[in-house]
């Protein structure tokens, strides 16, 4: 074989390995920068794999097929495609999750996340519509969407089993979003850095003795805005 024809073929052998690289391998070779976030299971290939029973910290994102976008890597980004379809049970989960060096995001981010905690108050579930969120440098750049909280919190007189929705936005270097119940009662405020370092607020205006003793046993204090708890922890 001659000279070019050796580098042709190492080429050819190089490229192959790319496109068939198994996806479990790929992450090993990464890396998690997070080891809250954790897979029980990757199969397939970096452009049409699997991820089973993917958690990020107490979140549970649920199992989804995954794809590499390859013209993002151009700029110096990974960026991948998830797709968890809707069930009878189940949303779904769509969209981008993007990385790169001071960079993370999320884009066209649509469906349910399943389960989690804020500081010691349950959450249900989040949806997410449409939800773009890019960090870079360390600040909050880009935030847009709806993102809806349903938590855990089954009091008579409050109105949260529609849980309490808000659009996301930035607010200086940090990502904010105002969420409120449908009763117009309820108002959760939170904002989430680059770490996701998060501090949550959420008031309850109410009137009704019983339930102001049912929010002080629940770890929510008198203010001026009427029941007021903070959580602060990380995503």
């Amino acid at each position: 074989m001659t000279r070019r024809g050796r580098f042709w073929l190492i080429l050819a052998g190089i490229a192959a390995a790319i496109l068939f690289l198994p996806l479990r391998f790929a992450l090993a070779i990464a890396g998690p920068d997070d080891e809250r976030i954790a897979a029980r299971a990757a199969g397939g290939t970096i452009w049409d794999g699997r991820l089973e029973q993917v958690r990020a910290g107490a979140l549970d994102l649920g199992s989804f097929d995954v794809a590499l976008r390859p013209l993002p890597l151009f700029l110096g980004r990974a960026s991948i495609a998830i797709d968890r379809p809707a069930t009878a049970a189940d949303r779904g989960l769509t969209g981008i999750v993007e990385s790169g060096i001071g960079r993370t995001a999320i884009r066209s981010m649509t469906g349910s996340i399943m389960g989690g905690m804020i500081d010691s108050l349950m959450i249900e579930r989040v949806d997410l519509a449409d939800a773009t969120v890019v960090f870079a440098d360390g600040a909050c750049r880009e935030a847009a969407g709806q993102v809806t909280l349903v938590p855990a919190l089954n009091l008579a007189g409050l109105g949260l089993a529609n849980g309490l929705t808000g659009p996301l936005s930035c607010d200086g270097r940090q990502l904010a979003m105002t969420l409120a119940g449908q009763s117009g009662m309820e108002r959760l405020v939170m904002t989430v850095d680059a770490e996701g370092n998060y501090v949550a607020r959420l008031h309850i205006r109410a009137t009704d003795p019983m339930l102001g003793a049912a929010l002080s046993a629940a770890g929510f204090g008198p203010t001026a805005e009427g029941f007021t708890r903070t959580m602060r922890g990380r995503l």
